[in-house]
């Protein structure tokens, strides 16, 4: 397993792949498959399918580690949520935002339940539904997503951090998208006066909302 994760740091993923499947079969013959070190190197072995691109491997691996942390854990612990999640951006990296959806969904929901409701993970995960939505054209829950999340980061981070901010121009972005350019006009203007404060006026991030800001100044003129 050491030197498959060394062959990954090194971006060999062919051999970091052997090794890290030798180590899997290896440990479920000695251990059992439900063993914390199989679903350890199992991760492992996902992290190499990540990095290199192979999605297709890496959602047939996870959907094993989703099954024993379910067994073994139950399926609302921290970690097969946390996989479920990652599931989800794997179909989503991989462009399928359909399979994605309802993996976010779940596994926000298990997050509701059982972390604190200023926990990043719930934070994450609804990002994630929002970038979905997004991509499916599903725009009316993309802002609603947007928001919650806005409300979430405002609390906890502040209403001048920059994940907020962030925010703050992607839900700008969804009214323009549909053609609510004043509602987007004022989105824009506080994100980039946010950016400006914390940034300064040249940083690349300020730059783009300036633009953004004149292009629904456009389309409102």
């Amino acid at each position: 397993n050491n030197l498959g994760m060394l062959y990954k740091a090194k971006a060999e993923y062919e051999k970091a792949e052997a090794f890290l499947r030798r180590s899997i079969e290896g440990n479920q013959i000695a251990l059992g498959k439900e063993h914390p070190n199989t679903m350890l190197y199992i991760s492992n072995l996902i992290e190499c399918y990540d990095e290199s691109g192979n999605y297709e491997n890496a959602i047939k691996q996870y959907k094993i580690l989703i099954g024993l942390q379910e067994n073994k854990l139950g399926p609302e612990a921290f970690d097969t949520l946390l996989s479920i999640n990652n599931l989800g951006l794997a179909y989503y990296t991989d462009g399928d935002y359909k399979k994605a959806e309802p993996l976010f969904v779940k596994a926000l929901d298990g997050f509701k339940k059982t972390l604190d409701p200023n926990d990043e993970n719930i934070r994450v995960t609804t990002n994630n539904l929002a970038l979905v939505y997004t991509e499916l054209g599903n725009t009316d829950k993309a802002i609603e997503y947007y928001n919650i999340l806005i409300e979430l980061q405002e609390n906890e981070l502040g209403a001048d951090a920059y994940d907020t901010l962030s925010s703050v121009n992607s839900l700008g972005l969804a009214y323009y998208n549909i053609g609510d350019y004043p509602l987007a006009k004022l989105l824009f203007a506080r994100a980039a006066e946010g950016f400006e404060k914390t940034l300064g006026k040249e940083h690349a991030d300020t730059v783009q909302l300036l633009q953004n800001l004149a292009a629904a100044e456009n389309q409102i003129n």
